[in-house]
């Protein structure tokens, strides 16, 4: 899990450059709701700019001022039933991905210590004595939440994270019993 989450972090803006390209999608799924499209759109608006600084990004909480992001579009979705439009942002405050945010604000060596970090959140929940199960698939339903919704840097969602840290930080060590291989006592 930890290695494929860092290879989607790295290669976020090749993916939605190639696989996830709007067009390419809407063609594929011609039912896909205006909101997802317009979420595809997002990220291919990112990785072009993300493409103007890929070494150092735009700065640290920058998505909102990124040029060109406060323009609307006219989004012409295809579909079985007729085409469907609508008028939206080209940025609407962050690209609503991580992986995305980070390389477009820090670059390649933000995107390198936020791989790093959710690899290291990743292996530190298998390390837990007790509940690692449970803190893994936690992380993880938290990674994929990153990936497809909230800022990076917004403080409740932070804050939440945290807690959720904390929580599991707090669980008791199992105890095994003496001379078993494993077995929780």
């Amino acid at each position: 899990m930890a290695a494929i989450v860092a290879l989607g972090v790295l290669t976020a803006p090749l993916l939605s450059a190639t696989l996830l390209e709007p067009t390419r999608i809407a063609a594929a799924y011609p039912s896909i709701p205006m909101p997802d499209f317009h979420r595809l759109n997002i990220w291919q608006f990112t990785t072009e700019r993300i493409a103007e600084r890929p070494l150092l990004g735009w700065g640290m909480d920058s998505a909102r001022i990124i040029p060109g992001g406060n323009e609307t579009v006219r989004l012409i979705l295809p579909s079985a039933d007729g085409a469907r439009d609508s008028e939206m942002a080209r940025m609407p405050l962050h690209p609503h991905n991580v992986s995305l945010q980070w390389w477009l604000e820090l670059g390649l060596p933000g995107a390198l210590l936020g791989a790093g970090l959710l690899v290291a959140v990743i292996l530190a929940c298998t390390a837990l004595p007790a509940g690692a199960p449970v803190a893994v698939a936690a992380a993880g339903a938290a990674t994929l939440v990153l990936m497809v919704s909230y800022g990076a840097w917004q403080s409740w969602w932070l804050g939440t994270l945290w807690l959720l840290a904390a929580a599991f930080a707090a669980l008791p060590p199992s105890r095994r019993r003496a001379g078993t291989s494993g077995t929780l006592a």
